[in-house]
């Protein structure tokens, strides 16, 4: 049984609308025919915002959608560490990705994912000769945990997600050698 504040009010679905366009209007232009002329009477016009700041603009409403979708909910609904990190951009700046959902979120660069160390000297990185620029671990010898950081013009792809952390197990051997773990 269904509670009433569990139910969709469809009279909120409407578009808003101003009163309807004079006949004489030069904004929307001079109608073309009589079926024009007799649509701009019989229906409201549909408001427009060019700044997309209304309240009720998509973009405002998926904004507030999407406002909730903090990297600590995500960890609750899906239970995951970040499996890889991304360098994006040319501007280089770091997101981590879920290996489970592929969600990403950005997160600072001098911080460890897994116990939130930001002293730079516990810090670090090891990479393959000559690799260092595209593929390389970034360590934290507080919690001795790593992850696997990847530079790429945008976000990956979910399933080159999964290839790229494939791609990269001999930086897990690196770290691993090392005494460094994922948690």
């Amino acid at each position: 049984m269904a509670s009433a504040a569990r139910r969709y009010d469809n009279r909120t679905w409407r578009y808003a609308t101003s009163s309807p366009a004079a006949p004489s209007s030069r904004a929307a232009g001079e109608p073309q025919n009589i079926g024009e002329l007799v649509g701009r009477l019989a229906r409201p016009s549909i408001h427009q915002d060019a700044t997309l700041r209304h309240e009720r603009c998509v973009l405002q409403i998926l904004r507030r959608h999407y406002r909730r979708y903090t990297p600590e909910l995500v960890e609750q609904v899906c239970g995951a560490w970040p499996s890889l990190g991304e360098f994006r951009g040319l501007e280089q700046v770091r997101f981590l990705r879920c290996g489970l959902c592929a969600m990403s979120w950005e997160f600072p660069r001098l911080q460890c994912p897994f116990c939130g160390n930001d002293d730079h000297r516990q810090l670090g990185y090891l990479h393959q000769e000559g690799e260092e620029s595209k593929h390389r671990v970034a360590t934290c010898d507080a919690c001795r945990g790593y992850i696997k950081m990847v530079a790429t013009l945008g976000p990956l792809e979910p399933v080159r997600l999964l290839v790229m952390d494939v791609a990269t197990l001999p930086l897990d051997l690196v770290a691993a050698e090392r005494g460094y773990a994922v948690p």
